[in-house]
């Protein structure tokens, strides 16, 4: 199931390769049956997720696994309406030429700026519009390595990954806090999830600012401080729900730091959701730190294990016939 749904994607993306050498009309089809496919996929995604969060003994954990499966379901959803958009504008020569040539990237990604903020560029543009659920197409699939250990949450079933052998995760669990610290092993790079329940009514930004300072203060004030992007927004989810983001992307000194929270609060339960997500890494390295570890880790909470990598040859093993052999796929 999530192998079909991990396909679906692809042929979006794929789509955005061929379009321009394909008549407009079947090229626009095929972008709709693709689109289809991926929301089926994400339905089963979502049905596969909260059988996995009823597997919990804890009623609260079980309660915000689920919110957050609906979540991902909701960004996935949103992810490929965006996609089939993007694929039927490379659909002829025309929507390639508006698109500044995204349709046919090669390399590490076809991503030149955001979208969001044209002033970050390349393998941090790619990381931060994703995390900003502006999904661009990749020239590359961002694929766990096979020599990746795999790290679970003990008590939360969606949070599970592979990571690099050079990062060390550590398990945030005192409820009704759940998270991980991964932290590479010369302690100059960091992925972060966490998530709690909590006063919402102080807004995202509070959240997020708490996470700007304990990076600063872990990074020792490493120099001036100097915000890049900030998106914001706020959106109802259901009767009585309501959800609300902050982020920002930032260096301090010679890092690169970026910070997305979100908050979803419940009409008459005092309290909500807390969620937030810390990334950080020198600015040298931050855009091949994007593409080779934070988007491989992004890719796997939205698809799962289909994007190991085993012989390091760009295609998944969900999609290579010989995924032990990298001469052959």
């Amino acid at each position: 199931m999530r192998t079909a749904l991990w396909a679906a994607i692809v042929v979006l993306t794929t789509a955005l390769t061929a379009s321009a050498a394909s008549p407009t009309a079947e090229c626009r089809r095929d972008c709709g049956a693709a689109k289809r496919t991926c929301v089926a996929g994400a339905k089963s995604l979502f049905q596969s997720s909260k059988a996995d969060c009823g597997a919990s003994v804890s009623k609260s954990i079980r309660q915000a696994c689920t919110k957050s499966a609906k979540g991902q379901f909701r960004s996935f959803k949103q992810a490929c309406g965006t996609a089939l958009q993007a694929c039927k504008g490379c659909c002829g020569a025309t929507g390639a030429a508006a698109l500044g040539g995204t349709c046919a990237g090669g390399g590490g990604s076809p991503v030149d700026t955001s979208s969001i903020c044209p002033g970050i560029t390349g393998g941090l543009a790619a990381y931060w519009d994703w995390l900003n659920g502006v999904f661009h197409p990749l020239a590359q699939i961002p694929t766990a390595g096979g020599l990746w250990p795999p790290y679970q949450h003990p008590g939360y079933p969606l949070l599970g990954f592979r990571y690099p052998p050079d990062w060390t995760p550590s398990t945030i669990a005192a409820e009704p806090t759940l998270g991980v610290n991964l932290l590479r092993n010369d302690g100059a790079a960091l992925w972060r999830e966490v998530g709690t329940w909590g006063d919402v009514s102080v807004g995202p930004r509070a959240w997020r600012d708490g996470e700007i300072n304990a990076v600063l203060e872990y990074l020792g004030n490493p120099g001036p401080v100097t915000t890049i992007c900030v998106n914001e927004e706020t959106a109802p989810v259901a009767a009585g729900v309501t959800a609300a983001g902050s982020n920002i992307v930032l260096t301090a000194g010679n890092f690169t730091i970026i910070i997305k929270a979100t908050t979803t609060a419940v009409e008459g339960l005092g309290g909500g959701q807390i969620l937030a997500n810390t990334i950080f890494g020198p600015t040298a390295e931050f855009g091949q730190l994007s593409f080779d570890v934070f988007l491989p880790i992004h890719f796997q909470l939205f698809i799962g294990s289909s994007t190991q990598d085993s012989d390091f040859d760009g295609v998944p093993d969900g999609q290579d016939n010989f995924p032990n052999d990298p001469t052959r796929s």
